[in-house]
C-alpha cells in the first residue's frame, strides 16, 4: 500500500502577514479567527468556519510539501494553506476516538 504524502493547497489571501510576529488565534461557536499584523504595520484577520486543526509555522519554509515546482512560482498572498493527507490530523483523530468516545 502506498502511503499518502502530506501536501499543501494554497489559499490565496490578499493580505501579507508579517513573517516574524506571531498571530493571535481566537475561536468560538461562530468560527476561528487568525488575527495578525501585516508587513506594512496594519492589522488583518482571516476567519474560518469549521476549522478542525491549526498548525502555525513562522518563516520562509512551509511545514509541509509545497507542490509548486519551485519558489519562483510563489505569489504574494499565498501564505495560508489547507493541508491534505495530514498524518498529524489523523493521529489526533485516533487519539480523540480512543480517549473521548468512551466518555461521550
Amino acid at each position: 500500500m502506498t502511503e499518502n504524502i502530506p501536501f499543501i493547497q494554497v489559499i490565496k489571501v490578499p493580505i501579507v502577514a508579517d513573517l516574524v510576529l506571531s498571530p493571535t488565534v481566537l475561536y468560538d461557536e461562530n468560527g476561528t479567527s487568525i488575527c495578525f499584523e501585516t508587513e506594512d504595520e496594519q492589522f488583518g484577520r482571516i476567519t474560518i468556519q469549521k476549522m478542525d486543526g491549526i498548525r502555525i509555522c513562522r518563516g520562509e519554509i512551509p511545514p509541509y510539501h509545497d507542490p509548486r515546482e519551485n519558489w519562483e512560482d510563489f505569489e504574494v498572498g499565498t501564505w495560508v494553506y489547507r493541508v491534505e493527507n495530514s498524518r498529524w490530523l489523523m493521529e489526533r483523530y485516533q487519539y480523540e476516538k480512543k480517549t473521548l468516545w468512551p466518555i461521550i
